[in-house]
């Protein structure tokens, strides 16, 4: 059974960090033994001692690269791709929200591929072009895996947030119609999604999304209905493209209130409805942002999870 969970006004919560590090405590449960929870100014107020070892280029806008942590030695190296979350939206949040944990994965010897894309507020954003780049900058993996010594015998995407949703729409990518704009041939493929804090259903969860991101952000990413593309979640919602090959593991915190159990809960429902298989984990006394701090039980308990997925076969 899940625990109730109070609901904060989430885009807010989001938004405000964004713009001016000021402190956002996630509600705890009375428990003497409770520790503190990260809160987003403090994730983004972390000093950046680390850098990427390189960038790359998709496209020619601002936001479509990639940037690669390479492990010491000459590899070959197993590879995570990461995508980042802020609700889909260009001011919440960017690819350097998720360097901590790519260093702390680089350090235990994981290539991260950590992508940038196009989101609400930059030109060209929404749908298509928001998944375009994602397509485009997981993609270029397999272009470029020889020259940087990445294994690519199992490839595992790790979401969180927003970016939940975006990796376990590239890991269903296979199962796009040729009739959908998205549709590419000979996709990348993944083999294991690591869905952290994840809003992956977009059409089955709209008090969820609309708490944690804003009642009219699915729409814009979306885009509206029209006489080619009537059906706007059929290729943009991944539980509705199951079932498809890649194994996937959601992991939510339990005092999450941005992206709460349900919306896990909701998202395997679905996706089970259609025919898919979902692993789905709770981690107790964690919230949004303890997911992706090192140092905390949480993220120590994700990446356990990542390192086997990389192991398995």
């Amino acid at each position: 059974m899940t625990a109730k969970h109070e609901r904060a006004p989430g885009l807010r919560v989001w938004a405000a960090a964004a713009c001016a590090l000021g402190t956002i405590v996630a509600s705890a449960p009375a428990s003497a033994s409770y520790a503190h929870n990260t809160t987003f100014a403090e994730l983004k107020a972390r000093p950046h001692t680390a850098k990427p070892d390189a960038r790359l280029r998709y496209g020619d806008q601002a936001s479509q690269f990639v940037e690669l942590w390479l492990p010491k030695g000459r590899g070959p190296h197993p590879v995570v791709i990461m995508i980042h979350g802020g609700c889909w939206i260009e001011k919440v949040a960017g690819l350097n929200l998720q360097d901590f944990v790519s260093e702390d994965l680089r350090a235990h010897g994981v290539a991260v591929w950590n992508v940038e894309y196009r989101r609400l507020g930059e030109p060209g954003a929404g749908y298509p072009g928001t998944f375009e780049d994602v397509a485009k900058a997981v993609d270029l993996l397999g272009a470029d895996a020889a020259k940087y010594h990445l294994k690519l015998e199992r490839v595992v995407a790790v979401g969180h947030s927003a970016g939940g949703h975006l990796g376990l729409w590239a890991a269903a990518r296979p199962k796009l119609p040729k009739s959908s704009p998205l549709w590419r041939a000979h996709p990348q493929r993944i083999d294991a999604v690591v869905a952290i804090g994840q809003l992956g259903d977009l059409h089955d969860d709209p008090e969820v999304t609309a708490n944690a991101c804003g009642a009219d952000t699915i729409a814009k990413l979306v885009g509206p209905p029209t006489a080619s593309h009537p059906d706007v979640y059929a290729d943009t919602s991944p539980d509705l493209m199951e079932p498809f090959a890649a194994r996937q593991i959601l992991m939510h915190g339990s005092v999450d209130d941005l992206a709460p159990p349900k919306a896990g809960e909701l998202y395997r429902d679905s996706a089970e409805k259609h025919g898919g298989k979902v692993e789905f984990i709770v981690i107790p006394n964690a919230n949004h942002f303890d997911l992706i701090t090192p140092g905390t039980d949480a993220w120590s308990r994700i990446r356990a999870v990542i390192l086997d997925q990389l192991k398995s076969g």
